[in-house]
């Protein structure tokens, strides 16, 4: 199937997406910071769900609440009630964040840090991300300070033990 969100419009770009475990809807990111889903057995039918951010890098799926982490370039990491189109809690990270990922085990999210590519690389005590804790975003868990340039991905793994980071410097 081809699924066009966008009517045809070459100024969307899909940045991130999120396929459901039932197969049945795609929560679809692009360039103008607005979530779009997907409902594949309504003959793909599509709805935008919210606008996030003022510039939007990245959201992640809580399953079991139905709820969108979010995080953006401004720094502010969001947690959304998708049906209801609101804010349930915020926390300003005061940096540019660039990825996210949620475990439902602990309730944990991690939040990847952009690195300002003017500075020096050899900076290893910034922080490259946090864990924070999903039922309040302010509670940082752990913070991570190993990455040399901007982290671009982050998964747990199914158990929630684990988690991993793709970055900028391969």
């Amino acid at each position: 199937k081809r699924f066009d969100p966008f009517s045809r419009s070459d100024d969307h770009i899909i940045e991130t997406l999120f396929y459901n475990t039932n197969g049945e809807k795609i929560l679809v990111g692009d360039n103008s910071n607005c979530l779009r889903e997907i409902d594949m057995t309504l003959n793909c039918d599509f709805k935008a769900v919210m606008s996030c951010h003022s510039t939007m890098t990245d959201f992640a799926v809580d399953t079991l609440r139905d709820n969108i982490v979010t995080v953006g370039r401004e720094g502010v990491v969001r947690k959304w009630d998708k049906d209801a189109q609101a804010v349930l809690q915020q926390h300003n990270l005061e940096r540019e964040l660039s990825c996210v990922a949620y475990t439902q085990c602990d309730e944990q999210v991690a939040v990847g840090f952009s690195k300002d590519e003017n500075r020096s690389s050899s900076e290893k005590n910034d922080v490259s991300f946090v864990i924070l804790c999903g039922n309040n975003l302010s509670n940082i868990i752990h913070h991570g300070r190993n990455s040399q340039k901007t982290l671009i991905v982050c998964k747990f793994s199914n158990d929630g033990k684990l988690v991993a980071f793709g970055s900028k410097d391969s």
